[in-house]
């Protein structure tokens, strides 16, 4: 029982491991997909974010902003321009310029140009942090192929991913927090966020992947085998104790002055037999159940009629029949290559209890 104790606890942590990992795996991929959206969708929007637009050839100064939508790579502006003479209202134009020809124009002029290198600066980190959330789903797949120390490689991928993600979204800030908001600087949010549960699933699924210290190893292989030499102790006591019974038995009948014939030949319906067998099938999908000594002891001094000290093939098949169980010759025979592991013949206490613990459905008795 211990040892099926422990492989269960075994399936659930793999099960755990199995989850988590995969939940990760989907974050961090999410996360990346998320970055690629924010790093083309706008990042600052309204009329007063065309000041980040440093100097166009197109615009004097007269114009009135109407619109603006600025990402990481380009402006979109509308413009009205200032009327000309004449004129009652200027001409509305539609002005597209990226920050890379913006900031070429805006060098041949000015000593040092602002705004250029924050936003530089900030694309080249989404896009790090994009590739690199990329990495650690990859990770997390092949390492359930290959090894789960691929889980650690992953973790760090994720770290520096959601540390490149904050950098830009500091760096937008530090660019101009005037029309701050757009769809982008929001999915960059959104993909910081990803980034960071992902690193806390995957960072769980390895830390239950690895495997524990050289002392904990051995601390585990003497509580095992701890476990198991109390476990055979106790089933070596009850054993001797069950042979005793028996023993017992036979003295009591043999006192009575009744032989094995005239023993035998007395047919009962075995009642403790019926509690045994019921039991067994009550209990069929509990695995932790385990038969009580006391109710075998019982059935096997029931079935041992003539007071042997040992149940024939006979004996059982037709204890088992009275219980009204269908034992055909087959399954009979299966029970016997199974049960009587020393192939004497007989079944000694032991065999029986060892016999009913494994269940009559594995030998095709029902």
């Amino acid at each position: 029982m211990a040892n099926q104790t422990k492989e269960e606890e075994d399936e659930e942590t793999a099960m755990v491991i199995k989850y988590a990992s995969w939940a990760g795996a989907v974050l961090v991929f999410a996360a990346a997909v998320v970055a690629i959206f924010a790093l083309s969708l706008p990042w600052w929007s309204g009329t007063q974010s065309s000041k980040l637009l440093i100097e166009d050839s197109r615009l004097d100064g007269t114009e009135t902003t109407m619109a603006a939508s600025i990402s990481l790579w380009t402006f979109d502006l509308q413009v009205q321009l200032a009327p000309r003479e004449g004129e009652r209202d200027g001409e509305v134009q539609n002005i597209r310029a990226t920050w890379d020809d913006t900031c070429a124009q805006a060098a041949r002029t000015l000593p040092q140009v602002p705004y250029c290198a924050e936003v530089t600066l900030a694309r080249a980190l989404v896009i790090m942090a994009a590739i690199l959330d990329s990495f650690s789903a990859a990770f997390v797949v092949l390492a359930r192929r290959f090894s789960p120390l691929l889980l650690l490689a992953a973790v760090a991928s994720g770290v520096l991913a959601t540390l490149f993600c904050f950098g830009a979204a500091g760096l937008g800030v530090m660019t101009s927090t005037t029309g701050l908001g757009g769809m982008g600087y929001f999915l960059l949010g959104g993909s910081l966020m990803a980034s960071g549960l992902a690193v806390g699933a995957i960072f769980y699924a390895a830390a239950k992947a690895m495997p524990p210290p050289p002392d904990a190893l051995e601390e585990v292989r003497k509580t095992r085998m701890s476990n198991l030499q109390e476990s055979t102790k106790k089933e070596r006591e009850m054993a001797a104790i069950l042979e005793e019974n028996v023993q017992r038995r036979r003295r009591e009948s043999e006192e009575m002055g009744m032989s094995p014939a005239q023993r035998g030949s007395i047919k009962r319906v075995p009642v403790m037999l019926q509690k045994v067998i019921f039991w067994t099938q009550e209990n069929e999908d509990n695995e932790d159940a385990e038969l009580p000594m006391e109710l075998l002891q019982a059935a096997y001094q029931e079935i041992d009629e003539d007071g042997s000290g040992s149940v024939t093939l006979v004996e059982l098949v037709d204890a088992l029949k009275l219980c009204g169980l269908n034992a055909s010759e087959a399954a009979a025979t299966t029970v016997m290559q199974e049960i009587d592991k020393n192939m004497n013949g007989t079944i000694d206490i032991h065999e029986f209890v060892m016999f009913f613990r494994q269940g009559l459905l594995h030998f095709g008795i029902t």
